[in-house]
């Protein structure tokens, strides 16, 4: 979780992630983003800030964040999520349905989660 956050530029108080860590084996996706949100990180984002989180997820730089994206993301941070659990996090965010995910979706459902205000 703390590598997690870490990648996406957040830095978080040490207990709220070890408290985090003691349910990490049944922490799903929504769990996390209500979790950051409950600590105080919608208080820091811009548009850029999060331009950079998406240019992380990006690797290859095609504009668009795809499911080997998001694989080699959950790799680096030492998560383990499943291909099934990766692509319904793609789905959740694609709007055009063309199963990856734009900058410009990456910004709506950022702004869905209340993870910045603009």
């Amino acid at each position: 979780m703390q590598r997690a956050l870490r990648v996406l530029g957040y830095r978080l108080k040490l207990d709220a992630v070890q408290v985090a860590k003691c349910s990490a084996s049944q922490f799903s996706f929504n769990d996390f983003l209500e979790f950051i949100s409950d600590q105080g990180v919608n208080d820091r984002g811009t548009f850029d800030e999060i331009s950079q989180a998406f240019d992380l997820f990006d690797y290859d730089k095609s504009g668009k964040i795809t499911l080997d994206n998001l694989k080699r993301a959950e790799r680096e941070c030492g998560m383990k999520l499943s291909d099934h659990e990766l692509q319904n996090m793609i789905d959740v965010a694609d709007c055009d349905g063309d199963g990856q995910i734009s900058k410009d979706e990456f910004m709506i459902i950022m702004q869905k989660t209340c993870m910045f205000s603009n």
